[in-house]
């Protein structure tokens, strides 16, 4: 993947950070004296004495005074001179030894001013070059910013104009589909007019007096049938809502039922609890009786014990009784649940019955309706038959006069059909040429989308094709998106990178490597995979390159990066300057510690693998991919395929060519996609003038055709009027003979509907009878019901009889043995509540059993009145079914019996009509046609705007790719243009003059560090030196202050004064010259009284000067 990262290009900060670093030790001293001049103060002195302002300064007057003062002053004076002369001795013992270390000072300070002054100069020729490298990677980054600036402004134009693009194809598709729907609708109308009119001529052929006769005796008919249909539809609509109500009751009754069980459920369940504690209180009562006894005996109390056991066997055998009757009364209750149920089921039954024979009587009703309609249908019948006589003669005086118009309005039919069929020939040829230049631009379309697999079709090569749909990971194909590899723009993008391998092997002096199709389809697919994860796909025995980066020649990952670290990999080896071949054999020869180098001190390189598949001699066929989908992150994808010569690789390395015969190959399809709609609009162009030429011609037709459709009509109307009046009068007799048949059969369809009625009736009384039966059996169980109701209370009366017999045993009993009558009395208690319990258990039981027979016919009721209620609600619906069709034939036949009475009419009406529905499909087809033109023209400009704007992307995408820093680092970038690298290649330049002059101020800070400790340590000397002289001349000042001070306290007579010039006191010209003419650094004259300057500050040797009026002391 690509490490190519921003990094900063302005390098001067640590540059001059490192350099001032490297002198702070040696300036530090310095700076105090020099106001910070890297010079030594002698050196400052010797380049700026020149113009340093000193002429004012007062001169140093520097002397001993002793003979002056011994000669004014006495043997008292005599002892201060001696003091003064001593001070004045040490004065000039620190002078001498400051003299001495000022000339080691300057002579340590020659070679370090020298180093000093190189160190400045190459500072500031590095400041230069650093400031004119920056300057030059500031135009870099500035070219570089303007391109990409305007690179996006057109991007995002381009990207705009494809946003209009798909509007304006939106609205072409929209005004294609009105143009459809419109086209749609007038053909629509145009059928619609067809069968009006063909219903018209039928209508005019049919409209016989006879026919006008039949169709009006069939709407009566129909009007009465659907009277009928009306009458029945009411009545199932009734039976409909009884039905609903008896539903209804139904299922509320089976609610009812439903809650009643579930709360004997709930009792049953009770029930069965109380035997379970009865139960076990009953097992606790025997334990403690049988304990109990066991300290009881005698025949007294067998006795009494005997005598409870026989009342308790009793009770018993009465609560036995009693369960008996409970269950006697439980099953007498279901027989009258059932009893119930039957009762309901025979008047559901008498209901039915009693709606079939309404139904029967409502049969009679419409059969007696029929009759009587079939009986006024013969009287009509009888008078058409005598209209259609006189009708007969009328039609034929019609005839002859519409053949004539008929025959002159053909012959100028078939000249305007000649003409026609000429036009028709010119469109069907120009719509061949269309059809053809048409299906050519569609496949060219589809072929563009198609990408690769449409290309290696096109030559033959359908096993590469094949390689790319079939392959292992066929799935990361995406054919048709054009971020994928097998995109044309990505295939053209593989051809780059080819020939930048083999550019590089020929740099080397390996052969060029080969391409077949089949080796550009295995890296078109593995492109696709890598592009979803940073791994090999290794679905084919090939070698296999992959590098992801955002767009950026691959080999500099492959070739660049990885052979920097073979070389140095191999330098560990003792090996150096490999390429190509020799380089390949070598790793051949030590791949296992290269291998573990690369590991070790590779850094993001983790292998050099693809270096040595670049360069590998024995391969001589590969193949290129790039997909630019940027799954992971935006990064592209490209991937290079490698195999050799051997027939083990075969069908890859078949019929190999070389990379510029595989790019003609490639650019030839791509022009003969791009040129195939040339064609397409110059036949469209031919259609259109020929269709103009045809509409014409076809209107002309039309316009004859309908003058002839109406004489034909007229023609046939007439025939056929004449045909229908010669046939009326047989027809007519034959319709009064149909119609007395027909009265003759609804005559007999009322006695059919009598029997029904009274067959009908039979069965209701059939029912009634049934539901009298029913309800007799209904009593009876009732009575039995009642009769197990009073067994049960005798069997209750029992069980408390045997009750009080076996309370009185127990009191015997008792009269023995307290603890065995309570035990005995407990057990009894507890037998009793068993016993209770299970006689509740058996009553629960009977009664959840006749809740349940209760519910089960609910649940039987419910259904069959839902049955009923679905019966009742089809019958309904049928009955509305039956109506509607009924109110359809009704109306359709009066239409008919009106259409026939007018439909002489309506026949020329119809025709017209039907000319104007077929101008308008002409007119809705050419509107499709132009709208079709414009679609293509839409979708046209829309691939156009994609490709332009695909184009200016991947130009925002090479320029967002390029690394500044890195091309900068390298003087290019094989990305960027001519402007872009001759800015790039100037701050390469710069950055490596900058490079060479940090490189000399390096070494000039270096020479500097080298004599600075010397220079240093004569300028600590020389300032210690200093320091002690001026401290001598401190003292020497305080002891002529002193003195001075006694004297004008002593002194009561004026004293002579005496006036010492030194040596160097001189008039104000000679002071002034000295000073201009300051010692330069290495100048060994003496220091005392003397004025100079370090680092622009006047330094004055300490002396005395004695005026007339006083001492003066200066500094």
């Amino acid at each position: 993947m690509s490490k190519n990262m921003n990094k900063n290009i302005g390098c001067g900060v640590s540059g001059k950070a490192k350099a001032a670093g490297r002198v702070a030790t040696v300036a530090a001293a310095t700076v105090a004296m020099t106001g910070g001049s890297l010079l030594s103060p002698l050196a400052a002195v010797a380049q700026g004495a020149g113009g340093i302002e000193v002429a004012g300064a007062s001169a140093a007057v520097m002397s001993p005074l002793t003979s002056a003062a011994a000669a004014g002053a006495g043997v008292g004076a005599t002892s201060a001179a001696r003091k003064v002369a001593s001070l004045q001795a040490a004065v000039d013992a620190a002078r001498a030894k400051a003299a001495a270390a000022k000339a080691d000072l300057e002579t340590a300070a020659a070679p370090y001013d020298a180093a000093a002054v190189k160190q400045q100069q190459a500072q500031g020729a590095y400041d230069a070059a650093r400031d004119a490298s920056d300057a030059a990677a500031t135009a870099a980054s500035a070219e570089l910013e303007q391109q990409m600036g305007a690179a996006q402004d057109k991007a995002d134009a381009d990207a705009k104009a494809l946003e209009g693009a798909r509007a304006a194809l939106d609205v072409a598709k929209k005004d294609l589909a009105d143009k459809d729907d419109a086209l749609a609708a007038a053909q629509k109308a145009a059928a619609d007019a067809q069968a009006t009119l063909e219903a018209a001529q039928a209508a005019a052929s049919d409209a016989t007096p006879e026919a006008v006769a039949a169709a009006q005796a069939a709407a009566d008919q129909a009007a009465v049938e659907l009277g009928q249909a009306k009458q029945q539809a009411a009545d199932a609509q009734a039976k409909l809502a009884d039905a609903q109500t008896a539903a209804d009751a139904a299922a509320a009754k089976k609610q009812d039922a439903q809650a009643k069980l579930s709360t004997a459920q709930q009792a049953k369940a009770a029930a069965d609890a109380d035997v379970d504690a009865a139960q076990a209180a009953y097992d606790a009562a025997k334990v403690d009786l049988d304990r109990a006894e066991q300290g009881a005996a005698g025949p007294e109390y067998e006795a009494a014990k005997a005598k409870v056991t026989a009342a308790s066997e009793a009770l018993s055998a009465a609560k036995s009784v009693q369960s008996q009757r409970k269950s006697e009364l439980a099953a007498a209750l279901q027989e009258v649940a059932t009893a119930e149920g039957e009762v309901q089921a025979a008047q559901q039954a008498l209901a039915d019955q009693r709606q079939a024979a309404g139904d029967a009587q409502a049969k009679l009703d419409a059969a007696v309706a029929a009759k009587a309609a079939a009986d006024t249908a013969v009287d009509q019948a009888k008078a058409d038959h005598a209209s259609a006589l006189t009708a007969l003669a009328d039609a034929q005086a019609k005839l002859s006069a519409a053949k004539d118009e008929k025959d002159a309005a053909d012959k100028a039919l078939d000249q305007a059909k000649a003409q026609k069929q000429q036009a028709d020939q010119a469109v069907a040829q120009a719509q061949a040429k269309l059809d053809a230049a048409q299906a050519t631009a569609n496949a060219s379309v589809e072929n563009y989308r198609q990408g690769a697999i449409a290309f290696f079709k096109s030559v033959g090569a359908d096993d590469a094709a094949n390689l790319i749909l079939n392959c292992k990971l066929a799935s990361y194909n995406k054919v048709g998106e054009e971020v994928d590899a097998t995109s044309l723009t990505n295939m053209k993008q593989a051809i780059v990178w080819l020939k930048a391998c083999n550019k590089y092997r020929a740099s080397v002096g390996l052969g060029e490597l080969k391409v077949t199709y089949d080796m550009m389809a295995t890296a078109i697919a593995d492109a696709n995979y890598s592009d979803t994860k940073v791994a090999h796909a290794e679905q084919f025995s090939v070698g296999e390159n992959v590098a992801w980066n955002f767009g950026s020649n691959p080999f500099e990952q492959w070739v660049d990066e990885e052979k920097a670290v073979f070389d140095s990999a191999a330098a560990s080896l003792g090996t150096t300057g490999l390429t190509g071949k020799a380089a390949f054999d070598f790793y051949m020869a030590h791949s296992t510690e290269i291998d573990k180098y690369v590991a070790k001190h590779g850094g993001f390189v983790r292998s050099v693998g693809h270096y040595i598949n670049v360069i590998n001699p024995d391969y001589t066929v590969t193949g290129m991919g790039v997909c630019t989908r940027g799954t992971m992150g935006g990064w592209k994808t490209q991937a290079q395929t490698f195999v050799t010569s051997d027939r083990w690789y075969e069908p890859y390395n078949v019929n190999p060519m070389t990379v510029a015969e595989y790019e003609a190959a490639l650019n030839a399809w791509c022009d003969f996609l791009a040129n195939s709609e040339q064609g397409v609009n110059a036949a469209r162009k031919e259609l259109a003038a020929a269709q103009g030429v045809a509409a014409d011609a076809d209107n002309k037709v039309n316009a004859v055709a309908q003058v002839v459709a109406a004489k034909q009509m007229q023609v046939d109307a007439t025939a056929a009027d004449v045909d229908a009046a010669a046939a009326a009068v047989s027809d007519a007799q034959t319709a009064v003979g149909e119609k007395r048949a027909a009265a003759e059969a609804a005559a007999r369809a009322v006695d059919d509907a009598r029997a029904g009625l009274d067959a009908a009736n039979a069965a209701v009384a059939a029912a009634q009878s049934a539901v009298t039966a029913k309800s007799s059996a209904l009593d009876v169980a009732k009575g039995k019901a009642a009769a197990a109701q009073r067994a049960l209370d005798a069997a209750r009366v029992g069980v408390g009889d045997k009750q009080d017999a076996l309370a009185a045993a127990q009191d015997e009993l008792a009269a023995y043995s307290a603890d065995i009558a309570a035990a005995q009395r407990a057990f009894d208690t507890a037998s009793s509540a068993l016993e209770g319990a299970h006689a509740a258990q058996h009553e629960a039981q009977g009664v959840m059993a006749a809740a349940q027979g209760v519910a089960d016919q609910a649940d039987v009721d419910a259904v069959s009145a839902q049955a009923g209620l679905a019966a009742a609600k089809g019958a309904a619906n049928d009955a509305r079914a039956a109506m509607t069709a009924a109110q359809a034939e009704s109306d359709a036949a009066a239409a008919r019996a009106a259409q026939l009475k007018g439909a002489a009419a309506g026949l020329v009406q119809a025709a017209e009509d039907k000319a104007a529905a077929d101008a308008a499909v002409d007119a809705a087809t050419l509107a499709v046609v132009d709208a079709e033109y414009d679609l293509v023209a839409a979708d046209d400009a829309l691939m156009n705007a994609a490709a332009a704007r695909d184009t200016s992307a991947a130009e925002v995408v090479r320029l967002r790719g390029i690394n500044l820093a890195d091309a900068i680092a390298k003087g290019s970038d094989a990305a960027a243009d001519e402007a872009l690298n001759a800015k790039i290649a100037a701050a390469h330049d710069a950055a490596v003059r900058a490079a060479a002059a940090k490189a000399e101020l390096d070494a000039a800070a270096a020479a500097t560090d080298a004599v600075a400790p010397a220079y240093l340590e004569a300028l600590a000397n020389y300032n210690a030196a200093r320091a002690e002289l001026d401290q001598a001349i401190a003292a020497l000042n305080a002891e002529i202050a002193r003195q001075d001070e006694a004297k004008r306290a002593a002194a009561q007579t004026q004293a002579t004064q005496v006036t010492y010039q030194a040596k160097h006191m001189a008039a104000k010209t000679e002071v002034t010259t000295q000073q201009a003419t300051m010692p330069a650094t290495g100048d060994t004259s003496d220091l005392l009284g003397e004025t100079f300057v370090i680092g622009g500050t006047v330094l004055v040797a300490a002396g005395v000067f004695l005026s007339d009026k006083r001492h003066q002391l200066i500094r």
